[in-house]
């Protein structure tokens, strides 16, 4: 019984990391300018930035 509750575990586990979807964002909504200028603070620190999001550029409201 324990080693059927073990593997339903697994599987589900897999199942579950697999419905996660993967977006890519367009070119034209990545805030470039933001970017360059926090891997540019970083570097005067020694530090490396790794980007798991990246920055969005903000919708500008036109009135």
């Amino acid at each position: 019984m324990r080693k059927a509750l073990i593997a339903a575990l697994a599987v589900s586990s897999m199942a579950g990391c697999s419905s996660i979807p993967t977006m890519q964002a367009t070119d034209d909504s990545v805030d470039r300018q933001y970017m360059a200028a926090v891997e540019q603070a970083a570097k005067r620190y020694g530090t490396y930035v790794v980007w798991v999001n990246l920055p969005q550029k903000r919708a500008t409201s036109e009135q």
